[in-house]
């Protein structure tokens, strides 16, 4: 670990030189001056986590110059030391936030107990502070985890006043979070206290509560039909202390269903269509070949119309087949999914080079580029 630095300042250089020598015995990096606007430079320009000051300097005070200190190095820890202490100039050195008071000539026990204080409140401080960024952090993530949900959600207490909402919560009720805390849920639903009391009582009876209509008031007489979950919040010792409530719009809910149901739908006229453009394939083909060898053994004129008939009526056929075959999941209705775009172009790209073989094609992309998802309907693109 870094040694602890310490910023020594005293008029008297043998107290300072004694000090010295027992400070970086015991590990401490020292710094020494002898006047305040020397201790006030070595603060401003150099780290502090520990400042032994006398009470007495040339140029000014202890007191004025850990103020000074403070300002530069608020987790300072500070120790006055004076060789003419009195209980006022002690309480009014305490009354500044003063950590220590040592009267000279102070025994080297008492040193090493004070230093050993002093580095156990800068350890505690920097945990404390190491576990609130840590906090931070976690709650942040779960804010972030949060608001990317579609769904609105609350934390009320017992009495149904908010005390937490989601990014999709305000969108809901067109209202900023501040608006919104320690406010009653109710009043933000249609028959809002039934409502939520039927949701207690059956989460009081261990029933699972979930997709249970309701009508959210986002003002202006805006009504949003939702589905409502919800869920007791326990506390540490295991009491409940109120209820997590979440709501999903079901006008996106019925609109993913639909496109799932649709892209089904389609799924299966795809298939169903390759399947007869597949039957229907060979028999065509047996045909055309049949009428091809008839031609040959019938050549009179007056069999030629008839072949030109058949003929024409097979061909049309084909034709109706390689539209089967080429019916698929291009239409404007399909839903979107995750593509890799890179790779949707390079395997496009090769089909493409395989068609046209003296067409020369070149594709770059970088690393970064591989990693890329678009939301897109992979038919229409190729359709493009």
């Amino acid at each position: 670990m870094t040694p602890w630095k310490v910023l020594l300042v005293d008029d008297e250089k043998e107290i300072c030189a004694d000090l010295q020598t027992r400070l970086t015995l015991l590990g401490y990096d020292v710094r020494i001056g002898h006047t305040m606007t020397e201790g006030e430079y070595l603060a401003k320009h150099h780290p502090v986590d520990i400042a032994i000051l006398d009470m007495m300097l040339p140029d000014g005070d202890g007191l004025q110059l850990y103020q000074k200190v403070k300002r530069q190095h608020p987790d300072v820890f500070t120790i006055i030391i004076t060789g003419n202490a009195s209980l006022e100039s002690t309480i009014q050195a305490l009354n500044h936030g003063v950590d220590a008071f040592l009267l000279k000539p102070f025994p080297v026990e008492a040193l090493d107990a004070t230093l050993l204080q002093a580095t156990t409140s800068l350890k505690l401080k920097m945990e404390n502070r190491r576990l609130q960024q840590e906090n931070t952090r976690t709650r942040q993530f779960y804010e972030d985890l949060l608001n990317s949900t579609s769904e609105a959600i609350f934390v009320v207490d017992l009495d149904f006043q908010i005390q937490y909402c989601n990014a999709s919560a305000e969108r809901f009720l067109n209202a900023n979070q501040a608006d919104l805390l320690n406010q009653p849920l109710q009043n933000y639903i249609l028959d809002g206290y039934k409502v939520l009391h039927h949701l207690y009582h059956q989460l009081m009876l261990d029933k699972k509560v979930g997709g249970y209509p309701a009508t959210l008031l986002a003002g202006e007489e805006q009504k949003i039909e939702v589905n409502v979950s919800a869920d007791f919040l326990y506390g540490r010792e295991g009491r409940t202390e109120g209820l997590i409530i979440a709501m999903e719009n079901t006008a996106y809910q019925n609109e993913l269903l639909n496109q799932l149901f649709r892209k089904q739908q389609l799924l299966t006229i795809s298939n169903l269509a390759s399947a007869i453009a597949h039957e229907i394939r060979n028999p065509i083909n047996i045909l055309s070949g049949r009428i091809q060898l008839l031609h040959n053994e019938l050549q009179g004129k007056k069999y030629q119309k008839t072949f030109t008939i058949l003929q024409r009526q097979v061909e049309r056929i084909s034709d109706i087949v390689t539209q089967l075959s080429k019916f698929n999941m291009n239409r404007e209705d399909t839903v979107p999914e995750s593509l890799a775009l890179v790779d949707f172009f390079e395997k496009f790209l090769d089909s493409t080079q395989a068609e046209f073989p003296n067409l020369t094609i070149e594709f770059n992309s970088s690393h970064d580029a591989r990693q890329a998802l678009v939301d897109a309907n992979r038919y229409r693109l190729e359709e493009v």
